[in-house]
């Protein structure tokens, strides 16, 4: 439901409004500035409701009818805004840095991901000696504009001898919203073994 009636979204989002009238319409549709409309669907409670897929900038008003044959066209403009859906912000809070382990080590990476609509996923990405990259999965609340999580690097499972190293970052995915959904990367560290 848009709040206050405008709407601010990527193109291809798919937009529900539901319209709280007073006393009781028979039907009502929405009015695009273009000429175009949508018919909306009554339910029990009293509530209209149609949708839409967002395609371009626009404007819509509500239009009602009650039993008696009393029509609005609709007072109020409501305003269709195409805003860019941006790529998640993501970063390594700890350790944030290059640094020495032991071959038996357990590395926490905690991560912090941002996005203007919401996170789907994040996950920790670790590669030895620039071979294949691992992925772990962080658990994080899902469609949270903003999540915090950890993961661990196991070096003891990976078999690492001294004078590796070992590459991490860390990568989120945002919600997609009307399209597909984009990824990010933080910066990538390195973890050298030691004796």
């Amino acid at each position: 439901e848009p709040d206050g009636g405008d709407v601010y979204a990527p193109a291809g989002t798919e937009v529900r409004v539901t319209v709280h009238p007073d006393g009781e319409p028979v039907s009502g549709r929405l009015a695009f500035a273009d000429g175009t409309g949508v018919d909306l669907q009554a339910s029990a409670d009293g509530t209209l409701a149609g949708g839409w897929k967002i395609a371009a900038n626009g404007s819509y008003r509500v239009a009602l009818a009650d039993r008696d044959g009393q029509k609005t066209s609709g007072d109020t403009e409501y305003f269709i805004r195409v805003i860019d859906d941006r790529p998640p912000e993501v970063r390594i809070l700890r350790p944030a840095r290059d640094r020495s382990v032991s071959p038996l080590e357990e590395v926490d990476v905690e991560a912090q991901a941002d996005d203007d609509f919401g996170i789907d996923r994040v996950e920790l990405v670790y590669s030895v000696r620039g071979g294949a990259e691992k992925s772990a999965e962080i658990d994080v609340p899902r469609r949270q504009t903003s999540v915090t999580g950890s993961g661990t690097i196991y070096l003891e499972d990976l078999g690492v001898q001294p004078g590796v190293f070992v590459s991490y970052y860390v990568r989120a995915r945002d919600l997609a919203r009307g399209g597909r959904s984009t990824e990010a990367r933080s910066d990538i560290f390195f973890l050298e073994v030691k004796p």
